[in-house]
């Protein structure tokens, strides 16, 4: 059964069941492979005693001679070398009840690939009770109909080139899981793999899966990651409206190619509850076409409301005069947002109250040709209790902003912050309050700022550490008073005093 919700998915069951045992050290992180574990000799031990037969595993080819390897009539798991596969080939073809092959390595100089692949498609026709298939993908020239296959992982070799999966794949209609392992070789996707219905996890090359028409149809992936909008229905944004089982990240590309706010909603992002991340981007295009685009853009910004859900938000390329309604005023406060990064949104003259956002902890603004001045807007109507969680402040590129608007140093402003960085902001000015802000902060790194100290350090300011890098120049002759040591670790820039 699909995921539902309010029930705990049987991955969420497995990776509880899984962190126990690590804690009591069933398991260990493997050093040599980041992102495994490998289980130590003694409980590897046991739990191959344990099996009784039912997992069989060549370790070490030498321990066989020539002749057929003898697998016992119990085993359900198999895990073997390529190159012996032949030699197994006559004990497996005895096996009608097998769960699970795996079948490791790189074929041997030696060794005839037709052979082995006519050999394993044999194996496969009878082994109807089969759920887990890892191999080769050199193997893989065709698959019989394994009905209740739930798990098939593809190791590509080396140098192997382009390759396409068999279309026989796409008559596995079972299965929840594929991992195609890849090395930079391009995939091309069969034309038929929307029908693989059941389908929970795909991991493979994002541009392959990008290349799959109608992948709407597979209504249970929980992972897609990158979706491109292309120009015809197969590939449009509609692709993504009953795909409410995605999570974790996912990436919108080529937005350009979304007409409208109608054709946005039909996204139904609002829905996906399970998404923490999302992307949202669009090509740069001309200078031509994007005026032709301005109102466009807009609309359709405003048709991707996120579910209230979303940790992440990164808008990048829009080229939209004005933020979408669902970032201003009581649609926003309903947000958990924790993370807004806005990158070349080179049409944003204006900034949304994110200070009304109660979680809001990280912020990043780059490359934002059109901000001018960043207001007492963005703080909300109650500026004091603006940015209440706010740790981390970005400004990047911003090469036409010229005022940034902070209050008065009576106000406990941006109680939380923790980083501030601002670099290449050639024409911005130090706000007045700005000393008062930097005063408390841990982390500070501000470059390529001309102007910033200029209008406000006073030959009587006392403060409590040093405060500015690279590019306050005054900084060198007025006399800064330090109450106590600097304790705090800062970011300075290399140049010579």
């Amino acid at each position: 059964d699909g995921p539902g919700a309010g029930v705990q998915r049987m991955e969420d069951t497995g990776n509880s069941i899984f962190t126990q045992l690590l804690q009591r050290s069933f398991f260990k992180e493997n050093n040599e492979a980041p992102g495994t574990y490998i289980i130590p000799e003694p409980f590897d031990e046991l739990a191959e005693f344990l099996s009784s037969g039912e997992y069989f595993r060549i370790k070490k080819r030498s321990e066989f001679d020539d002749g057929p390897i003898n697998i016992p009539e119990r085993a359900r798991h198999v895990y073997l070398d390529i190159n012996d596969l032949a030699r197994a080939s006559g004990r497996l073809s005895r096996i009608t009840n097998l769960r699970s092959l795996v079948v490791v390595g790189q074929i041997s100089s030696g060794s005839q690939k037709s052979d082995l692949i006519q050999t394993l498609k044999e194996l496969l026709i009878g082994m109807k009770c089969l759920r887990v298939l890892m191999v080769s993908e050199p193997l893989l020239a065709d698959l019989p109909k394994l009905k209740h296959l739930r798990y098939l992982e593809i190791h590509v070799e080396e140098n192997y080139g382009n390759a396409s999966l068999p279309e026989s794949i796409c008559k596995l209609y079972q299965l929840q899981t594929l991992i195609r392992r890849f090395c930079g070789n391009k995939l091309s996707m069969p034309k038929n793999f929307k029908q693989l219905i059941s389908l929970q996890f795909l991991e493979t090359e994002p541009e392959a899966v990008c290349t799959i028409a109608d992948i709407g149809k597979l209504t249970s992936l929980q992972e897609i990651n990158t979706f491109e909008v292309g120009d015809n229905d197969n590939f449009g944004i509609s692709q993504l409206e009953n795909m409410n089982q995605v999570r974790g990240s996912l990436c919108i590309k080529g937005l350009e190619m979304v007409e409208g706010k109608d054709e946005a909603l039909k996204a139904k992002l609002g829905k996906k509850e399970y998404i923490e991340t999302l992307d949202l981007r669009w090509k740069l295009v001309s200078k031509e076409r994007t005026e032709s685009m301005m109102t466009a853009p807009h609309e359709v910004l405003e048709g991707l409301q996120p579910h209230c859900n979303l940790s992440k938000l990164i808008i990048n390329g829009y080229t939209g005069m004005e933020p979408p309604n669902w970032l201003k005023g009581a649609p926003a406060q309903e947000l958990n947002l924790k993370c807004i990064e806005l990158s070349n949104c080179s049409g944003w003259k204006d900034l949304p109250p994110f200070g009304i956002l109660p979680y809001l902890k990280v912020l990043h603004l780059r490359q934002m040709r059109s901000l001018r001045r960043i207001g007492e807007e963005i703080y909300g109507q109650d500026i004091p209790s603006g940015f209440p969680q706010l740790h981390e402040l970005l400004f990047e590129g911003l090469r036409n902003l010229e005022e940034w608007f902070l209050p008065n140093r009576d106000i406990q402003l941006l109680p939380k912050l923790r980083s501030l960085s601002i670099t290449n902001c050639g024409k911005l000015k130090g706000p007045q309050a700005l000393p008062y802000l930097l005063e408390n902060l841990p982390s500070v790194f501000i470059k390529n700022c001309p102007n910033i100290g200029k209008d406000y350090i006073r030959p009587s300011m006392t403060i409590g550490k040093p405060i500015l890098k690279k590019d306050v120049e005054c900084i060198r002759t007025s006399p800064v008073y330090c109450q106590k040591p600097a304790s705090l670790k800062r970011k300075f820039a290399d140049r010579s005093w």
